[in-house]
């Protein structure tokens, strides 16, 4: 696996668990808010961590270098995460779905 996706991955995980506006901003691609607003990513990360308490990465599936599918635990189960980096360098996340089908 390429390195800037882990590390994407992972700071991505530790926004979800504990949301910090500059963090967010420094991680994710100018269109990530404009898919979605800012507010609504922010209260689902805060949904997520009060459900599923302390997140870690269980395992992260990439498909290439910029895309993959992170698999986080919770408290009590896991959860998946697609992800998919820019093409800009540094990378930055341009797009993340969280599904709760694991």
């Amino acid at each position: 696996m390429h390195p800037q996706l882990a590390t994407a991955a992972e700071r991505l995980v530790a926004l979800m668990a504990a949301w910090a506006d500059d963090g967010a901003d420094l991680l994710f691609a100018d269109n990530v808010f404009q898919d979605d607003e800012r507010d609504r990513r922010r209260a689902r990360a805060e949904r997520l961590a009060a459900e599923h308490g302390p997140l870690a990465i269980e395992r992260i599936d990439a498909d290439s270098w910029t895309e993959g599918t992170i698999v986080v635990r919770g408290r009590q189960r896991t959860f998946h995460v697609d992800v998919q980096l820019s093409p800009e360098s540094p990378p930055r996340v341009q797009r993340y779905t969280i599904r709760n089908d694991a």
